[in-house]
């Protein structure tokens, strides 16, 4: 992780039912999602089985810079964040097994 930078998740309750316009956007928020965990700043994107919360853990000089990524999805008009910074994020990933034959 970058000097001056920590992780924070941000927890959001998804609008119920989707508008039209919200529909219309998933797509390029997506894009959008999928650029930002290639670059790094987006570790962990998650949406709850009932579609109505979405949880995302990210990278950041601090609540502002989260903030003002979340101003810049495609679907920020429906997003409001409760953001709280983690004291370490763990995952596991899954690792072909190493095999000598």
């Amino acid at each position: 992780m970058e000097k001056n930078k920590q992780l924070f998740i941000a927890e959001f309750n998804l609008p119920q039912p989707f508008p039209s316009e919200f529909m219309a956007k998933i797509q390029k928020q997506r894009q959008f999602i999928n650029g930002k965990m290639i670059e790094g700043v987006i570790k962990s994107y998650a949406v709850s089985a009932d579609l109505s919360r979405l949880w995302m853990v990210t990278i950041a000089k601090d609540e502002w810079a989260v903030l003002a990524l979340v101003a810049d999805m495609p679907l920020a008009e429906w997003l409001t964040p409760n953001i709280q910074p983690l004291m370490f994020y763990n995952t596991a990933e899954v690792i072909t097994p190493f095999s000598l034959n």
